[in-house]
């Protein structure tokens, strides 16, 4: 993915329904273009930023593993999670085997 000017650009998983109240992992390979380092940012929720709040992690020219777990919010029968990963800064950066999983 490369952002124009920065904008940013997402990519969204299908909405899944998970628990609420339990925690879920969302992962992704990643790496950026050589000599740059833009930020990456994963949220639970891409169309709604204040649901959960979002990880930031910076990429580098490696392939690596990248995750952060979120605690989802309780009181509901069911929860409709669609995880996000945005690319926040300008870059490019190459994006493999995203996952959302649930537990710890």
């Amino acid at each position: 993915i490369a952002p124009i000017d920065g904008g940013g650009m997402t990519l969204s998983l299908y909405p899944v329904e998970l628990q609420p109240g339990k925690k879920c992992r969302l992962s992704v390979w990643a790496k950026a273009a050589p000599g740059t380092n833009p930020q990456l940012t994963f949220d639970m929720d891409p169309t709604d930023p204040q649901s959960t709040p979002s990880v930031a992690v910076t990429l580098d020219g490696e392939w690596r593993r990248y995750e952060a777990v979120f605690q989802l919010p309780a009181g509901k029968d069911k929860l409709r999670c669609m995880g996000g990963i945005t690319l926040a800064t300008k870059g490019i950066a190459w994006i493999d085997d995203i996952a959302l999983t649930e537990g710890p």
